[in-house]
């Protein structure tokens, strides 16, 4: 594992210590780790959306129902049916 070094105002490394205080997570590289992870899966989904919003702009028109194009959405994203695409 490689360890890199950051710089937080006193504010946030209190609010990272915390988070880790509860013991959900071990330590601030655990807490790290697991924001990074999140912001990862959120930056597929986001190229997703766009890559769905180009394959729609470059095919024929149709007419589409709200339900049905997001229940498309939500099953190319893998998201449960209840769930809101955000």
């Amino acid at each position: 594992m490689v360890t890199i070094s950051i710089s937080l105002p006193a504010i946030m490394k209190e609010w990272v210590d915390a988070q880790t205080a509860d013991g959900r997570y071990s330590d601030a590289s655990d807490f790290m780790r697991d924001l990074i992870r999140e912001r990862q899966e959120e930056a597929e989904k986001t190229a997703m959306l766009r890559a769905l919003f180009v394959e729609g702009r470059s095919s024929p028109s149709r007419k589409v129902n709200r339900d049905e194009l997001l229940t498309s959405i939500k099953n190319r994203l893998g998201l449960p049916h209840g769930m809101a695409a955000e």
